[in-house]
C-alpha cells in the first residue's frame, strides 16, 4: 500500500440507530472474537503511516465496552453529533471538529473487510476533494472515503444550513455533489456494511 503523502486523521461513524437489526449497536457487534469497531481500530493501527487522530462517532459509554484497553491511545477520541442519531451529515461534521489533518478517512464502523478497500483507495489518484469506493453498480460509498479536510467540512455546513429540529436531515449524497472527487471501483464485498440479520450471518456473525 502506498502511504499517503501527508498526514491523515480518520473518522468513523458508529451512532447509527441499527433499527433494521432491532435496535442492536451494530459496531459491537462480535466477528471471529472481535467487535467490528476493535477490529476497524487494529486495521488502522497497521497502516503505515497510521492516523494521527482516530475520532469515533458515537455513543463512548456504550461503545468503549466493545474495544480492548489495547487500544486506549493519545490519537482516539470520542465525538457525538447533536441531537443523537441527527443522521450522518451530523455525525460527519461532529467528528470533523476534532481533527485538524488535511486529510480524513471517514469509514462507517460496521464495515467488515476493509484492507483491500483501503489499498486500493490510497492507491488511487485523487481528485481535488479526494476518493471513495463505488461497487459494481456504480453506486457511490461515502462512508468509505478519503477526504480534503476543508472542502468536506464546507459542503457539509452548506448541506445542514435552514435546517431545523422538524426539518429532513441532510443528505450525505447532497455532499458528495457538491465535492471534486475520484471513484474507485471496488469489489462490493470490500464496502459492504452490515445492514441487516441476514447480511451479518454471511459474514459469520450470528444473533446472539
Amino acid at each position: 500500500m502506498n502511504s499517503l503523502p501527508e498526514p491523515f486523521a480518520a473518522i468513523l461513524l458508529a451512532g447509527g440507530r441499527g433499527s433494521r437489526m432491532g435496535g442492536v449497536l451494530k459496531p459491537a457487534l462480535i466477528r471471529n472474537g472481535s467487535s467490528l469497531l476493535a477490529a476497524l481500530l487494529g486495521e488502522l493501527e497497521l497502516l503505515h503511516p497510521a492516523p494521527e487522530r482516530i475520532v469515533v462517532v458515537g455513543d463512548r459509554e456504550q461503545l468503549v465496552r466493545a474495544i480492548p484497553e489495547s487500544h486506549s491511545s493519545s490519537r482516539l477520541s470520542w465525538a457525538r453529533e447533536e441531537p443523537s442519531f441527527a443522521g450522518p451529515v451530523a455525525a460527519v461534521s461532529a467528528g470533523l471538529q476534532g481533527v485538524q489533518q488535511e486529510r480524513v478517512l471517514l469509514l462507517a464502523s460496521d464495515l467488515v473487510e476493509v484492507s483491500a478497500g483501503l489499498r486500493l483507495l490510497f492507491d488511487a489518484r485523487t481528485a481535488r476533494d479526494g476518493a471513495i469506493l463505488i461497487d459494481s453498480a456504480g453506486y457511490d460509498q461515502p462512508l468509505f472515503g478519503l477526504y480534503g479536510r476543508a472542502a468536506l467540512s464546507a459542503a457539509c455546513h452548506h448541506e445542514s444550513q435552514g435546517t431545523g429540529p422538524d426539518s429532513k436531515a441532510p443528505s450525505l449524497r447532497a455532499v458528495l455533489a457538491r465535492l471534486e472527487l475520484a471513484r474507485v471501483l471496488a469489489p462490493d464485498q470490500l464496502s459492504q456494511d452490515i445492514d441487516d440479520w441476514p447480511s451479518a450471518q454471511r459474514w459469520g456473525i450470528i444473533k446472539e
